[in-house]
C-alpha cells in the first residue's frame, strides 16, 4: 500500500470517532482553505465569496449562509469561469469530467487528483467497514461516461478499485448490456464484490437461479447512483446471498455519505464533503426534517 494512502486511512480511522465539535473544527479548517483558494484563484467566486472575508484576510464562516447557493443553471453557464487554470503540485493533476445529464444537459467540470485520492479513501473505508478485502477482485456494471465504454462480451479489465492494493483486478461492463449477458459475463469474471445500481442488482437477483447465484458467489454489492428501494436488501440477500451496501455520491463532489455497518443509517463523509440540509429559503432544517441537500467538495480545487 502506498504510504501516503495508508496514513490517510489511518487519519480517517481517527476522524470518524471524533466528537462532533472536533470534527466540525477539522472540517471548517478544510473549508477555509478552499474558500481562500476559490476567492483568489477562481474568477466566478471572487465577488461571490467577498462576504466571508474578515479583517486581516481571515475567513468568517459565521456568514456562510450569505453565500448564494450555486444552481445547476449557473454551473452550466459559467463552467469555464469556475475552473482553475493551474494548481500547486501538491493538489495533483487536473482531469475533465461530466455528469450524467439525468436532469437535463450534462455539467462539465474538472477534478484534481487529490480529490480523487480522498474519494478512494471513502470507498476503501466503507469496504473495510463491511468486511470487504481491497486485495480481492471487484466487478463494475454501470454507465461509463469517460474513455472507452466496455461492451459485452469482452468488457474491460483494469487494476486497483482501492488504492490500498494497486494490483487487484477490476472488471468493467456497460450496464446497458442485457441481464442474461451480464450474468454470463460475471460467470467468466469471478469477483466476490460487485458495484452497480440497485435496480440492476435487483434485475440480476430476479434472473439468477439458485445454482447460478451460488456460482456467482457475491459477498458484497456496492450500490450506487439510485435510492435503494424498501425490501431490496433482503431480496438480494435471499436471492444472491450478498449484502447490499449503499453509497450516496455525486460525480461533482464525490462521496457524500456511506452506509453504516452496524445500524440502518448513513455516515456523512465529513472529512471530504460539507453537507447541509436546507429549506426553500436556504436555511438549515431541524434534525429529522426533510430538505434540499447542498454539498461542497472540500478537496476539489480544480472546479
Amino acid at each position: 500500500m502506498d504510504e501516503l494512502f495508508r496514513r490517510y486511512l489511518e487519519a480517517l480511522g481517527k476522524t470518524e470517532w471524533m466528537p462532533p465539535e472536533h470534527l466540525r473544527d477539522y472540517q471548517q479548517g478544510l473549508l477555509r482553505q478552499l474558500v481562500r483558494h476559490a476567492h483568489s484563484q477562481i474568477p466566478f467566486y471572487t465577488k461571490r465569496l467577498d462576504c466571508l472575508l474578515a479583517a486581516g484576510g481571515e475567513i468568517d464562516l459565521q456568514r456562510w449562509e450569505e453565500v448564494p447557493i450555486l444552481t445547476r443553471t449557473e454551473a452550466m453557464a459559467h463552467s469555464a469561469e469556475m475552473r482553475a487554470g493551474e494548481l500547486p503540485a501538491a493538489l495533483g493533476t487536473i482531469a475533465d469530467h461530466k455528469t450524467s445529464g439525468s436532469d437535463g444537459a450534462p455539467v462539465f467540470f474538472t477534478v484534481n487528483s487529490l480529490a480523487r485520492f480522498a474519494y478512494n479513501g471513502a470507498l476503501t473505508r466503507l469496504a473495510l467497514w463491511h468486511g470487504a478485502d481491497p486485495g480481492r477482485p471487484l466487478a463494475q456494471i454501470r454507465i461509463y461516461r469517460q474513455d472507452v465504454v466496455p461492451r459485452y462480451p469482452q468488457g474491460q479489465t483494469t487494476k486497483s478499485w482501492s488504492w490500498a492494493d494497486p494490483d487487484t483486478d477490476v472488471f468493467g461492463l456497460d450496464m446497458r448490456t442485457p441481464v442474461a449477458d451480464q450474468i454470463e459475463w460475471l460467470l467468466r469474471h469471478k469477483a466476490p464484490y460487485l458495484m452497480t445500481l440497485p435496480s440492476n442488482a435487483l434485475a440480476l437477483a430476479y434472473a439468477a437461479s439458485p445454482e447460478i447465484a451460488k456460482e456467482l458467489g457475491f459477498e458484497t454489492i456496492f450500490s450506487i447512483s439510485e435510492t435503494i428501494l424498501p425490501g431490496a436488501r433482503q431480496f438480494i440477500a435471499d436471492k444472491l446471498g450478498a449484502k447490499l451496501v449503499g453509497i450516496y455520491s455525486c460525480e461533482e463532489v464525490g462521496y457524500v455519505a456511506t452506509e453504516c455497518p452496524v445500524a440502518e443509517h448513513y455516515h456523512i463523509c465529513s472529512e471530504m464533503t460539507f453537507v447541509e440540509i436546507v429549506d426553500d429559503a436556504g436555511l438549515p432544517v431541524a434534525p429529522g426534517q426533510p430538505g434540499r441537500v447542498l454539498v461542497a467538495g472540500l478537496y476539489n480545487y480544480a472546479t
